[in-house]
């Protein structure tokens, strides 16, 4: 009787395994825009982990951090890609947003990149008011994108 020859079959998971760890999201560099804030409040991010550091859409990023929140005694936490073309109107997904109350704690927020653009963690006031935001990334897309205002 004659096994079938597990070379091939080896070499096909060996491939897979590859590329699923490739796909695994890993720590990456980056930079910080200067905080911008009404009344105190305050982001801080710690740590960025993404499935290629290329920020490239397509790509899972993920983000952990703290926030200081001392303005409102409620607020939601987000995570935004920036976009300075086309409609900036995506559905939200459940790992982007966090509801947060007065003081201070860690998150951890992610979100898959759809297009080109600046990545930001924003506070928002029920209202749906920025009270602070910072942004993350490399270098070009930071400059360019904490030129614009809190809105």
């Amino acid at each position: 009787m004659k096994t079938p020859m597990l070379g091939p079959v080896l070499a096909v998971l060996v491939a897979t395994s590859i590329a699923l760890s490739a796909a695994e999201p890993s720590k990456v560099d980056f930079i910080v825009s200067p905080q911008k804030s009404r009344n105190g409040d305050l982001i801080f991010i710690e740590e960025v982990l993404a499935s290629s550091p290329k920020f490239a859409p397509g790509e899972k990023v993920t983000v952990r951090g703290r926030y200081e929140v001392k303005s409102v005694d409620e607020a939601k936490l987000c995570l935004f890609l920036a976009q300075s073309v086309g409609s900036t109107n995506q559905p939200m997904s459940r790992s982007q947003a966090i509801e947060i109350k007065k003081g201070s704690g860690k998150f951890e927020l992610s979100e898959q990149i759809k297009h080109s653009g600046a990545f930001h963690v924003s506070l928002y006031r029920p209202d749906g008011t920025a009270i602070a935001t910072v942004y993350f990334g490399k270098k070009a897309q930071v400059e360019k994108a904490s030129r614009r205002k809190l809105e």
